[in-house]
């Protein structure tokens, strides 16, 4: 440790200040809720006004530094530039003179302080607490020393902010790209020139006539619907849709997919594993979510499928057996008479509602959907993979930059709390 720097347990440092406020309709305060700040930053997105709260809450002023103890692995920290009142799922730290609030905010924010309060408490809502915190090691320099050495933090981190806001920019350039590429190929724009080189084998309406015929035979055959009457799918209401290139036509969700049940065979996330022989999939961000070996939660795959998650909105495609994960996730077969490539990419450029975390699948059976020839809808398939494909090599690439911007961080950090920011 540099000379001057000394080891003090946190609990000697900090207090926890207890100060209540009682609900107030006048209150000019604001409120910070546990969800008013980003996981694992120290940012504030936003506040509401205290007078509109029912219940008592904490009361902080300009300078304390308050800190999320539900789920401490959230690494939820914010240094108040304010008076104000937060929710009880915080603790409201107040430094003694010789530290350096900022310098106490970035130590709670450091990952080894992190794990710290992560191993300390356990079950499924964890609270970590001052008492539990108390003793960790906290180092101490002289308080110009801190003042230096947040400076310097606060300089780096600024650089890697404007870095990662770069890389937020080319990640939306890319969404907005991915949409406009899905927007042409679903109006024919993208194989408007071969089209013209390639004669008309069979249109989208005598597909669809031949979908509709094997669906009936196929509905006629099964032995469970002898006596019964058949009922078509319903068309799809064109009264507002757009004109189709010569050659397409639109269909129904109902008239091109079935929708597969799941037996209720599903995986909770808690029993997800790393690594296993058998995919996890379910409505979040990842394509696999996680792993696992238990065979009788398999989903079998005779067709190329795809997944839809109720509360995501996200689609997903899949070859194989698989296990669904948590809750949320639709089972749609398309036709065998229909590219199942083409069905996902005509899905995703599909709009309807968003009702945030309510369920959405209702809108996804109401969708008209446009119909290309079968042959057409290879080569549409064809150019998006290929294309998307390109686009995420770029994505990725800014993944692998924000992934590398993390990791500096926690290494400013380290280096700071060692004396080697600043000389």
């Amino acid at each position: 440790m540099p000379d001057g720097w000394r080891w003090e347990p946190l609990g000697a440092v900090v207090r926890q200040s207890k100060e209540k406020l009682q609900p107030d309709p006048a209150s000019k305060l604001p409120f910070v809720g546990l969800d008013a700040i980003e996981p694992h930053t120290t940012s504030l997105t936003s506040t509401v006004p205290f007078a509109s709260m029912r219940s008592s809450a904490n009361r902080f002023r300009a300078g304390n530094v308050l800190y999320g103890r539900l789920r401490p692995y959230l690494n939820k920290v914010w240094l108040a530039d304010q008076d104000g009142a937060c929710s009880g799922e915080f603790i409201v730290f107040e430094t003694r003179e010789d530290v350096d609030p900022d310098y106490l905010k970035w130590l709670l924010h450091h990952s080894r302080f992190v794990d710290f309060t992560s191993h300390a408490v356990t079950g499924d809502r964890p609270r970590i607490d001052l008492a539990r915190m108390s003793p960790y090691p906290f180092p101490l320099p002289p308080l110009e020393t801190q003042k230096r050495i947040v400076a310097r933090i606060d300089e780096l981190f600024t650089e890697l902010d404007d870095g990662e806001a770069g890389l937020e920019r080319i990640t939306d350039d890319i969404e907005t790209y991915r949409k406009s590429l899905l927007k042409a190929a679903m109006a024919g724009e993208l194989t408007a020139d071969w089209r013209a080189t390639n004669p008309l084998q069979q249109n989208g309406e005598q597909l669809l006539r031949q979908i509709l015929a094997e669906r009936k035979t196929r509905w006629d055959r099964d032995p469970k619907n002898r006596k019964k009457k058949y009922k078509e799918p319903e068309a799809a209401d064109t009264s507002e849709l757009v004109d189709l290139p010569d050659g397409w036509a639109w269909a129904s969700f109902s008239q091109l997919c079935d929708v597969r049940s799941d037996g209720g065979l599903k995986l909770k996330e808690r029993d997800y594993l790393v690594e296993g022989k058998f995919k996890v999939i379910d409505q979040g961000a990842k394509d696999v979510a996680g792993y696992t070996d238990d065979e009788t939660l398999l989903q079998m795959v005779d067709q190329p499928l795809i997944l839809f998650g109720d509360h995501t909105r996200r689609f997903k495609p899949v070859s194989e057996p698989f296990c669904i994960g948590a809750d949320g996730i639709k089972i749609i077969a398309p036709h065998p008479m229909v590219d199942a490539r083409y069905m996902l990419h005509a899905f995703r450029a599909a709009h309807f509602e968003d009702r945030g975390y309510s369920r959405h699948f209702q809108f996804v059976r109401a969708l008209a959907l446009p119909l290309p020839p079968l042959h057409e809808q290879r080569q549409i398939a064809l150019l998006l993979d290929a294309l998307f494909e390109e686009a995420g090599d770029f994505a990725l690439k800014g993944e692998d930059a924000a992934s590398m911007s993390r990791i500096l961080r926690h290494s400013i950090l380290a280096s700071a709390f060692k004396g080697e920011l600043v000389q």
